[in-house]
């Protein structure tokens, strides 16, 4: 009993530092340690024993509709990359290069893959001859690289284990339906093995890149409900204070975030782009916004007479 009150005493409590309770939790149930590298986690055994029954679990769900496994390089010639610029471009600003081996600069620059779309269309172009050899139905458990600013083990992490599947078809009409037929399986495995509800659907333009600010506001918003604090006019003024705290600094720390990565994402999509370019949100002020600017204000204000 000793030792048990001695480890929950270690947790930060969910409603101080939410971030830092889930960090303690995942480190203090021994499913993964921090390593010598930035943004690297040491899985441990407990968290790789989760890992590999969902792998296989995954696995047999694969091969029973006919996918085989096969491995691709972890390294990808940047000539390689830039013929599927369009497709990589997304990741660019997370991409790791290798420059240099043993003692000899390289050449040319490899990346450590962010994905493996190009070394599967390059090796399907050396097989497939004829509409015979179709279909093909790959997929690949590995790892792969994106170099994160801001990471937390398992959610977002440098590097992190990878299921890809890349199939190659006669038809349009047979790619559609093996799309179908995995997001299929993949429901049933979210419900069936994860027992986490699967909300199917096609993505829209603004949810296939950076997060959109309803998203990001939307989990200031569940943070404030775990901590008990509840949206309305009457909390924000007997607890200006606790707004200031738990929704105002929250959201420009997120605004923050969401500029950053919206930067970046019209550096290396917004520029070339031939589409009609396009606001993640509504750009206006209402009556609602000019009172929360007037309230943060007045709090900070009492900050700095306290």
């Amino acid at each position: 009993m000793a030792n048990q009150k001695k480890m929950v005493e270690a947790i930060t409590s969910r409603d101080e530092d939410f971030a830092k309770w889930y960090t303690d939790i995942v480190k203090k149930a021994e499913l993964v340690d921090y390593s010598g590298v930035k943004g690297c986690m040491v899985i441990r055994p407990y968290g790789y024993a989760i890992w590999e029954n969902m792998q296989k679990d995954m696995d047999e769900r694969f091969k029973k509709t006919g996918h085989e496994n096969v491995y691709m390089p972890m390294f990808i010639p940047e000539s390689l990359l830039q013929k599927e610029k369009d497709h990589v471009e997304g990741f660019a600003p997370e991409v790791a290069w290798v420059t240099q081996g043993g003692n000899e600069k390289l050449t040319e620059r490899l990346c450590v893959r962010p994905t493996s779309e190009t070394l599967f269309c390059e090796h399907y172009a050396k097989i497939i001859n004829s509409y015979r050899d179709l279909p093909k139905l790959y997929n690949q458990w590995c790892s792969v690289v994106r170099w994160e600013k801001t990471t937390r083990p398992f959610l977002r992490t440098s590097e992190f284990l990878w299921q890809e599947g890349h199939t190659m078809h006669e038809t349009e009409k047979e790619a559609r339906e093996e799309t179908l037929r995995m997001l299929k399986v993949y429901e049933d495995f979210y419900k069936e093995t994860l027992a986490i509800p699967a909300v199917v659907g096609r993505k829209t333009e603004k949810e296939k890149f950076a997060p959109t600010v309803l998203h990001e506001f939307g989990e200031v918003r569940e943070a404030m409900k775990i901590r008990g604090f509840l949206k309305s006019v009457g909390n924000v003024l007997r607890h200006p204070m606790d707004t200031l705290e738990y929704a105002i600094v929250p959201m420009v720390f997120r605004s923050l975030k969401i500029a950053d990565e919206l930067a970046a994402s019209a550096i290396v999509r917004g520029i070339e782009s031939p589409y009609k370019k396009e606001s993640y949100y509504v750009s206006r002020i209402a009556a609602l916004d000019y009172f929360l600017i007037v309230v943060s204000v007045g709090a900070a204000v009492c900050c700095c007479l306290l």
